[in-house]
């Protein structure tokens, strides 16, 4: 037989050409498109672009965040808190400044037993330290001699931060008697008004 489309003779009778891929039921039916349809590449996937990567790993890195909030922490001492405090203005006279430690006196500011004290590890270039700054003044100003506030700049004190395992800023550690007892990685926020809130609702649970 032969085909006759491109005329290719074969000695045994074939339903479809294996040249030019012409059926010949369908050349006989006079069916408009008689030659066997190629099979459609399949698309290859799209890899996600990488902007969105960057935006799915922001989200997750906020959420992380804000659980270790909310769960107050690596250390179970006051966890759970629900109740929250209304801020107050800072008693006029009082001290409104955190207190600078270094490798020389953090031991015995954190050590005393009758009084707590509230340490946050920072830089000077992290911005979120700088807005959490005030905070720890308005606190420290505010506790009333119950516990008292300090800070550590991990860049001049490595050795404080060595021994705290500190890795990012800010840190906040919450001391008694030398231990530490609570301890409060990032921040809820980068407004100084969030910061204050969250660490007096923190401190008034821990240092009741």
């Amino acid at each position: 037989m032969r085909c006759p489309n491109c005329r290719s003779e074969f000695k045994v009778v074939i339903e479809e050409c294996p040249k030019c891929g012409l059926i010949f039921a369908k050349w006989r039916a006079g069916t408009p498109n008689p030659f066997r349809e190629a099979p459609r590449p399949k698309e290859a996937a799209r890899p996600m672009p990488a902007e969105w990567i960057a935006a799915v790993a922001a989200a997750v890195l906020l959420a992380a965040v804000a659980w270790l909030w909310r769960g107050l922490g690596e250390e179970g001492e006051g966890a759970g808190l629900e109740q929250s405090f209304a801020p107050a203005p800072a008693p006029k006279g009082a001290s409104s400044a955190a207190i600078e430690l270094s490798d020389s006196d953090f031991d015995e500011f954190t050590a005393r037993p009758d009084i707590p004290s509230l340490i946050m590890f920072y830089t000077r270039t992290c911005g979120i330290c700088r807005a959490a700054a005030p905070a720890l003044d308005r606190l420290s100003a505010e506790s009333g001699g119950r516990y008292r506030v300090g800070v550590v700049d991990i860049d001049e004190n490595p050795g404080l931060q060595s021994r705290w395992g500190v890795r990012g800023v800010p840190v906040f550690l919450f001391f008694k008697g030398g231990s530490a007892v609570l301890r409060l990685p990032g921040a809820p926020s980068s407004r100084t008004e969030d910061i204050y809130l969250r660490l007096k609702e923190v401190a008034g649970k821990v240092f009741k």
